[in-house]
């Protein structure tokens, strides 16, 4: 992450805060380091779209599937279910991170063929899913398609996609603050 970016991120974060927020969910995938520094630095109540995602697929079992369409979200993302595993307690040598870059997917999203993108993502999904226990999208862009396979094509295994989730833990982390200062 270029370090104006993670600047303009943490004054973004401040401001927020300085005007009364009680906490800031940052919801883009690759600026997750960032998040967990300002954190670490500042104690700041900053949240990670994507952390709770990784908790659901990490409690379906230790093989994890990441998929991405930007590759900038492919590491951070896979990086944040290694950091989640150790965090959590899982043993780390049963842990199996598969990652797929869904090349050109993006660039046809944003040229407006959205179908492009959203075949490509499926045919990336029904390629992971029978060598993974659970698989998360890396990019809340990648969300709408979750759902769209066939029932009998996902076979029980979870799809799952941030912003729902992110939005789940942002409340409940809204509803202990709240609990602590009342």
């Amino acid at each position: 992450m270029p370090q104006a970016t993670a600047d303009r991120l943490e004054r973004h974060v401040a401001a927020a805060l300085e005007a009364g927020a009680d906490a800031v969910l940052v919801t883009c995938s690759s600026m997750g380091g960032v998040v967990d520094e300002l954190r670490a630095r500042h104690g700041w109540p900053v949240l990670r779209v994507d952390e709770a995602m990784v908790d659901v697929a990490l409690a379906a079992g230790p093989r994890i599937g990441v998929i991405a369409t930007l590759g900038s979200t492919l590491r951070p993302t896979a990086d944040l279910v290694r950091r989640r595993a150790r965090e959590l307690g899982r043993d780390e040598t049963e842990l199996q991170v598969l990652t797929r870059l869904v090349d050109g997917a993006f660039a046809a999203l944003k040229a407006g063929d959205a179908e492009a993108h959203d075949a490509a993502v499926r045919g990336a999904l029904r390629e992971m899913l029978p060598k993974v226990d659970a698989i998360v999208l890396a990019q809340a862009s990648m969300a709408r398609v979750a759902g769209t396979l066939e029932p009998d094509e996902a076979g029980g295994t979870p799809i799952l996609a941030s912003p729902r989730l992110g939005v789940e833990r942002a409340v409940e982390q809204l509803g202990r603050l709240d609990e602590l200062t009342h």
